[in-house]
């Protein structure tokens, strides 16, 4: 261990080239564990293009610190080096890398990064990515962030890649999105289809409150007919959540 923080400390890609060596060769136990520890809390910094690299030549335990650490420290240029990495890649080592990576996102600019890439309609992005991408950004969802995701969904025709995003949607939770999903849950220039307002109706239903029932009575008048459903049921949950 003694010797793995001596080689982190000195930063270089021979120093890191060594704490990977170490831990290639460790058994799991204490030590491995504490040194993929500190790979964790390693800031890569210009070594970002080693350690991606090296990803494809480590063990799972290493391989997952690693992530860990590129994810935590990604900006959104990093973002659209891993899509691309991933999209060329031929084996699915690399590629399962390359979405680990990206679900290990957390900066503001990274994220940023990742809505960016949501809501370009001209550019060609691989489900597993276009999936990825939104469950990350729907975990810090704001309204910017739903408006995106609602206009993703309205833009997707294959059926299983529109059920994967219907529940991502549905299964936000962030006091910053509910405006948004209010909005898009009655109809807005981002949530035209009903399969996407739907969605965002069901969101609704972690949003306890009296504007959000009001939503919900309003919709129960929708020429939607799932959506009439769905706003009944999901009022008829919260109403007995908030005791009236």
């Amino acid at each position: 261990m003694a010797l793995a923080k001596d080689l982190l400390r000195l930063g270089s890609v021979e120093s890191l080239g060594g704490v990977l060596h170490l831990c290639i060769n460790l058994p799991p136990g204490e030590v491995k564990s504490q040194i993929c520890q500190d790979l964790l809390q390693f800031d890569p910094g210009p070594h970002r293009g080693f350690l991606l690299d090296s990803l494809a030549h480590v063990d799972p335990d290493t391989r997952r610190a690693l992530s860990q650490s590129l994810g935590a420290h990604a900006d959104a240029g990093y973002i659209f080096t891993l899509v691309n990495r991933f999209e060329s890649a031929t084996d699915s080592l690399t590629k399962s890398s390359a979405l680990q990576l990206l679900r290990a996102v957390s900066s503001k600019d990274a994220v940023t990064g990742l809505t960016t890439l949501l809501a370009d309609p001209q550019r060609a992005t691989s489900a597993p990515v276009i999936n990825v991408a939104a469950q990350v950004v729907a975990q810090q969802a704001t309204a910017p962030i739903v408006n995106t995701l609602t206009a993703r969904m309205d833009r997707t025709t294959d059926p299983k890649d529109l059920g994967e995003l219907s529940e991502i949607v549905a299964g936000i939770r962030t006091p910053s999105a509910r405006s948004a999903l209010l909005q898009a849950a009655k109809g807005n220039r981002d949530a035209t289809l009903p399969s996407t307002r739907r969605a965002a109706v069901r969101a609704l239903e972690n949003f306890p409150g009296a504007d959000t029932m009001e939503t919900f009575r309003v919709l129960q008048s929708d020429p939607d007919p799932e959506i009439r459903k769905i706003a009944s049921d999901s009022a008829a949950r919260m109403q007995g959540f908030l005791g009236h």
